[in-house]
């Protein structure tokens, strides 16, 4: 990559051609890992391939890669957030106000991830394939092993892989770390 005096950076193949110019190039995005860089033509960002081809066009205000699991990106339009994943594929629509990562392992090699969702201050939950797993109505979503949940004042469980929720009954939820 090159910049001018300008700012504008030019993408060059290792045969020292010309390949694509950008307002500028996120390459603090380290692209390497998962094939990709945010880029910026006219103020909006996309997803260009290492042949600075794109797979996701410009229309995003903003565009910066999940650091706790490095196979998705963040974006964000008029302010609400969605995930593109690593496929460079729309996965949850830029339609909230808050999304964040919460992974657990679940066995010796095995890793579950969830994006907790945030609309008009109601939690809700998607997993890592962008499947809705609970509408985002609750007052509160914390993860662990298994998701305590809380809704007008009461808590209760949610178990992601049985999709089961325990009734929310309970005044307030003590964890207890096993040894």
């Amino acid at each position: 990559t090159a910049y001018d005096e300008d700012y504008i950076c030019t993408v060059v193949n290792k045969k020292g051609e010309e390949i694509a110019e950008f307002d500028y190039i996120n390459r603090y995005i380290n692209g390497y890992d998962v094939g990709y860089f945010a880029v910026s033509v006219d103020g909006k960002f996309g997803l260009v391939n290492k042949s600075a081809e794109w797979v996701i066009e410009p229309k995003y205000d903003k565009i910066h890669k999940d650091y706790d699991y490095n196979g998705c990106f963040h974006v964000e339009i008029d302010g609400k957030k969605g995930i593109i994943n690593d496929k460079a594929e729309l996965i949850i629509e830029p339609k909230y106000d808050h999304i964040n990562y919460c992974g657990f392992s679940v066995g010796e090699s095995k890793y579950e991830g969830y994006f907790t969702v945030v609309l008009n201050e109601k939690y809700g939950l998607f997993n890592i394939n962008g499947e809705q797993i609970l509408e985002p109505i609750y007052d509160k979503i914390s993860c662990s092993n298994c998701f305590e949940i809380e809704l007008n004042g009461k808590y209760g469980l949610f178990d992601p892989k049985n999709e089961k929720t325990a009734e929310l009954k309970y005044d307030n939820l003590q964890r207890i770390y096993d040894e």
